[in-house]
């Protein structure tokens, strides 16, 4: 992990162990490189039957992951007082995530945001 500020190191190991491993996932699925229960793979190959189905249904994919991501750090910003995730920084110090940042969800998005630093551009 590269030495960013405490909040950036949460987001950086956030995005590549779950966005970026379900993103790769999901493609290995498409491609038929790992296996999965046979309804599933069966119905992916039957939405993706095209290659325009195909990219549209990966953009369906992604943006309900993208939706997951900001739905979970939603919960944790709105439950600061019941729902803490503690995070240990590479400097040894210790910050609870919901209450460093000033939006966490807002954390995801813009140029300098968390899915433009860490996420993986598969295309």
């Amino acid at each position: 992990m590269t030495q960013y500020d405490p909040l950036d190191q949460f987001g950086e190991l956030f995005i590549s162990a779950v966005r970026n491993r379900t993103q790769w996932a999901y493609r290995q699925i498409e491609n038929g490189s790992i296996r999965v229960e046979k309804n599933r793979h069966d119905t992916i190959q039957a939405l993706a039957s095209s290659p325009e189905h195909k990219e549209k249904l990966r953009q369906i994919v992604e943006a309900t992951i993208d939706d997951c991501l900001h739905e979970f750090l939603f919960m944790l910003e709105n439950n600061y007082d019941t729902l803490e995730l503690l995070f240990k920084a590479s400097d040894g110090s210790v910050i609870n995530v919901a209450e460093t940042s000033d939006g966490l969800c807002g954390e995801l998005y813009t140029e300098d945001g968390w899915i433009e630093k860490f996420g993986s551009h598969l295309d």
